[in-house]
């Protein structure tokens, strides 16, 4: 019954969706047997809970079709990649993505985020209009036109020139038209702010409390002077919107959520207890999946490693560069002096922010319920690679390229940050944080640290910007190094460590050998987990091949660079980095941002320093050809 009520509810309204979406323009078919809003029990807490629901659902979608938010945020960036595997697949769009390639005519990525969104807010627009459901239920209502909100805030940041769907009754052949961005700016945080004091303090797991609205006014205000970087010059000294931005993360700060002890608490498969999590999706398994990251990252013969028996499709790892990032120190447990290697051979590394730990698989694969200190070699696990036969699981660091030649099977960290759960269930449930504290503590500190103090928040000074980075670093460093947890203002202000610069290797043959007989690079798979970026560029150097394309930019120019690392580490893998990367600037705050002027792997940085306009993703053909009224983005 369900079902047949959404499907109806979707005809009703199909006028819009067609304007919006659809590739037929013929409305001439007369849909029959519908519910409408004349039929529909406003007051019905059912009806109620049918209707919101489909809101709900269609943001889980928007996070967790193939090509969302995922792809849309993190794959794009210096963080995560998913290649082209050697002997599996993957591909075009992942791989243009990543490398920036942004084009209208890639339908499928182009067109998820815009697609879900859109259906969601069509739903969202039912219910708020309702004179029966505001007067029956005011705060089912605030609730759904916060999610509303948060929808056109991803539209928003994503392509910028939207439309706003109009609400109510629509003239037939009525085609939505994009408005000016300062205008949708504006809506979206008038509508959040009309609505903050309806919603409660506290809620159901993942329904809108004032703490997410908090946080949504927050993101909107921190972002603003990215979002329109080629109409505010930065030098101009209007910072009130970091003002505006640190009051809200403020309000967050001060209300009833606390850090967790543990940093993987926050990735758990159900975060339904959470205290650190402000907002999140709630996904359930059965009813409600979608985060199909155990699937889309380890490989079938690296699966067994987490107990997990489901499809394992070997897609995406970390780029190489931001494992560098991380801080760690050499092993030598025998104290001869010399840096000990592991079972392949490469140097051994102990990392002193446990996030690493958290957030990747690495090296040599145990079975479950083994690890490394407890059990001999033999149990370590074995799979086929490509057609070479049985080799070790062993994830290396350094991966070839993304599509030239692309990457072999066990090349590349793999994201192991959302808790995998043993036997078929994989992340497929887990809860998705939005928000959590972590968040608003970095979010105030970059207000302030950008303010050089807040003006009209005293307790935000520079220092205090720092000792809110200090407590969420204190759980990363708790168990090796505590007096690493503590960072200065004058640190964060400090550049970034990242070695930004294009890597990529593109050699695919016979194998090449060093003068010791060590083999450089390979096409038998036994062998790639010696494969080392750095010797296979001095022998490329030393022979003169041109194998390796490399650059060598570095991260010191980047303003506040230090705190970009900060939210890298804590945030990976959680729907950040794109935003980030666009809202910090080179050349100390005088360049472009880090998103258009820095390289990294496989991916160049843009020729003119004053083109932004891949801060915004095209429209995406479809669309276009389904709406006449549509604009592309300007230069695509």
């Amino acid at each position: 019954m369900i079902m047949k009520k959404i499907k109806n509810i979707f005809i009703a309204f199909g006028v819009s969706i067609v304007a919006l979406f659809a590739s037929c323009t013929n409305l001439d078919e007369t849909p029959y047997d519908f519910i409408t809003d004349a039929t529909l029990d406003f007051t019905n807490e059912q009806t109620i809970s049918e209707l919101s629901g489909n809101v709900y659902s269609f943001l889980r979608k928007t996070y967790w079709t193939y090509y969302g938010m995922w792809d849309w945020t993190e794959d794009s960036s210096d963080l995560h990649m998913f290649p082209s595997r050697i002997g599996v697949g993957w591909g075009t769009y992942y791989c243009a993505y990543h490398k920036h390639d942004f084009t209208p005519s890639y339908n499928e990525i182009n067109y998820v985020i815009w697609y879900h969104a859109y259906v969601g807010i069509m739903y969202a627009n039912q219910c708020v209009i309702n004179p029966a459901m505001i007067e029956s239920n005011p705060q089912a209502v605030a609730e759904i036109r916060a999610v509303r909100a948060f929808l056109y805030y991803i539209l928003f940041d994503s392509y910028r020139n939207i439309p706003i769907l109009q609400e109510g009754e629509v003239e037939p052949g009525y085609l939505p038209t994009q408005v000016e961005p300062q205008d949708a700016f504006d809506y979206i945080v008038g509508e959040l702010e009309a609505i903050v004091d309806e919603l409660p303090e506290t809620n159901e797991f993942g329904y809108p409390t004032k703490y997410m609205a908090y946080m949504t006014l927050a993101k909107m205000h921190l972002n603003y002077y990215a979002w329109f970087q080629d109409k505010v010059p930065y030098d101009e000294g209007d910072k009130s919107h970091y003002e505006e931005a640190l009051k809200w993360a403020d309000k967050v700060i001060n209300g009833p959520y606390v850090l967790s002890a543990n940093y993987a608490d926050n990735h758990k498969q159900d975060l339904s207890g959470n205290k650190e999590v402000i907002w999140a999706l709630d996904l359930d398994d059965t009813q409600a999946s979608g985060c199909y990251l155990s699937a889309v990252n380890l490989p079938d013969m690296g699966k067994a490693a987490f107990g997990y028996t489901a499809g394992a499709w070997n897609g995406g790892c970390a780029v190489p560069q931001f494992i560098d990032t991380y801080m760690h120190r050499p092993v030598d447990k025998n104290n001869d002096g010399k840096q000990d290697l592991d079972i392949m051979g490469f140097p051994e590394v102990e990392y002193l922010d446990t996030r690493f730990y958290d957030t990747w698989a690495y090296g040599l694969q145990y079975a479950y319920g083994k690890a490394p200190g407890q059990v001999a070699r033999p149990v370590a696990l074995k799979g086929e690679a490509d057609s070479q036969g049985k080799v070790y699981v062993y994830y290396t660091k350094d991966v070839h390229s993304i599509d030239t030649p692309g990457a072999y099977m066990l090349e590349g960290y793999r994201y192991k940050k959302s808790e995998i759960v043993p036997e078929d269930k994989g992340t497929f449930g887990n809860d998705t944080p939005i928000y959590r504290l972590a968040d608003a503590y970095l979010i105030a500190a970059e207000c302030a640290l950008r303010l050089g103090g807040s003006k009209t928040l005293a307790t935000y000074t520079e220092d205090y910007a720092a000792e809110l980075v200090s407590k969420v670093r204190q759980r990363a460093f708790r168990s090796t190094d505590p007096s690493l947890a503590t960072v200065t203002a004058q640190q964060l202000k400090e550049g970034s460590v990242y070695d930004y610069g294009l890597r990529e290797y593109t050699y695919s043959g016979a194998d090449i050998k060093d003068e010791e007989g060590k083999i450089i690079s390979s096409d038998n798979e036994a062998e790639h987990p010696n494969f080392s970026f750095a010797e296979a560029y001095a022998e490329d150097q030393k022979n003169g091949t041109n194998y390796c394309n490399a650059t060598w930019e570095g991260g010191d120019d980047i303003e506040f660079g230090a705190l970009l690392d900060e939210l890298a580490w804590e945030f990976v893998g959680e729907f950040h980095r794109r935003q980030d990367l666009i809202r910090f600037r080179t050349d100390n705050g005088n360049g472009p941002n880090v998103w258009n002027g820095k390289s990294w792997f496989c991916k160049k940085a843009e020729a003119d320093p004053q083109d932004y306009h891949k801060n915004v993703y095209p429209i995406c053909v479809q669309n276009m050809e389904s709406n006449r009224a549509l604009v592309q983005n300007p230069q695509y």
